[in-house]
């Protein structure tokens, strides 16, 4: 009896360490929800044979606040590695800034009236179903792990959404909006770049912060001014492991 009750003592911790091991083994597969607020602007190139000058967007344009959500779903392939994919949501764009609406400037344009609006803004926005695909190393094995990651995006283009808001001389405002389908690229690619943490708040529950830039490498539109649509976001997941 006594050598059952001593071999059960040196088993039980070979079945709990084996227990452990098939845990690690099932727990490599999660899935997440993920929300980033992102800074949006765009790069924009001009061609050439347009008469254009070279530093009027900048002159008067600004970022816009925009955001990317989803589902991602995590693969860790080892301790160092884990690859990510997913499909997400985004709204990016630009806008102008406030700018003053010029009265009675030429041959048949009317005087400033009472009542008319003092300045005009432009808002463009631009909704992609985007599918990422990126590899994360990290650069700690356990704990609150730090990492790197790098990846590409397919983005596929959903609509654009053009704001045009009036502001009055007494403060209120007024907005006309139009959205537009046809005239932008259906598909586009972006680079992914980042760096973030990832720790666990209980055996299945993982939380993913991350700092990341997401650039376009195709242009939004082939008109005369190539629009290269990229954010800075701060990419934050809630991970379930199965």
């Amino acid at each position: 009896m006594k050598k059952k009750f001593i071999l059960l003592l040196f088993l039980s911790p070979l079945a709990l360490f084996s227990q452990v091991e098939g845990f690690s083994k099932a727990k490599k597969f999660a899935i997440g929800i993920v929300f980033s607020p992102d800074y949006c602007y765009r790069l924009a190139a001009i061609n050439p044979s347009v008469n254009y000058p070279p530093d009027h967007n900048n002159s008067i344009e600004i970022p816009l606040f925009g955001y990317t959500t989803g589902l991602n779903f995590l693969w860790q392939l080892n301790k160092r590695f884990s690859v990510e994919a997913g499909v997400s949501y985004s709204v990016q764009g630009y806008q102008t800034k406030d700018l003053a609406i010029a009265y009675g400037s030429g041959r048949g344009t009317p005087p400033f009236q009472p009542g008319d609006p003092l300045t005009d803004r432009s808002i463009y926005r631009y909704q992609y179903l985007d599918m990422p695909l990126k590899v994360n190393y990290y650069l700690h094995k356990t704990g609150v792990r730090l990492f790197v990651s790098a990846g590409v995006s397919v983005n596929t283009f959903l609509s654009e959404t053009d704001t045009y808001k009036l502001t009055y001389g007494d403060g209120h405002s007024a907005s006309t909006l139009s959205t537009e389908f046809y005239s932008y690229s259906k598909m586009n690619f972006a680079i992914l770049a980042g760096i973030g943490t990832s720790f666990h708040v209980s055996k299945k529950l993982l939380v993913r912060i991350e700092p990341v830039y997401r650039q376009s490498l195709t242009p939004s539109s082939y008109s005369p001014i190539k629009d290269y649509l990229y954010s800075i976001g701060i990419n934050t997941g809630l991970y379930f492991r199965f």
